[in-house]
Formats: C-alpha cells, sequence, structure tokens
C-alpha cells in the first residue's frame, strides 16, 4: 500500500495545489483497523489465511472499498 510519508514529503505537500493534494498524495497511514478491513474482505473473497489456495491481490480504493484486483 502506498503511503507518502508528510515529513518526508512536506516541501512537495505544501507546494501542490491544494484540490489535488488527496489525488497526488497518499497521507492515511496503515492501522490496525485497516489491517483488519483488508484481511475480512479478502475472507470475503475466498482467501484462506492458512497458506492453502492461490495468492490474492485487492485493491483499496480512495473511497475506502476493498475490491479484487483484476488488473492482469
Amino acid at each position: 500500500m502506498p503511503f507518502d510519508d508528510p515529513w518526508l514529503n512536506y516541501g512537495p505537500i505544501i507546494t501542490a495545489p491544494r484540490d489535488r493534494v488527496e489525488e497526488i498524495f497518499s497521507l492515511d497511514a496503515v492501522t490496525p483497523r485497516l489491517v483488519e478491513k483488508l484481511v475480512r474482505a479478502a475472507i470475503g473473497d475466498g482467501w484462506e489465511p492458512d497458506g492453502h489456495g492461490a495468492p490474492m491481490r485487492l485493491v483499496l480504493g480512495r473511497d475506502g472499498v476493498v475490491a479484487p484486483d483484476n488488473r492482469s
């Protein structure tokens, strides 16, 4: 998951157009709540956490919706 550290990217963040900062930068850190959401979504889509089955890739949209990654 991308995360643009605000301390490391302070200059680019404050000079970016204000209406595009959220579009350009990923400033929300991964939290335990988000990890839980991703794991529950994966299990709901058939992922087996015990290691059986194929790997699964998910996409977390900027709107917070978790969906299977259908890109090849």
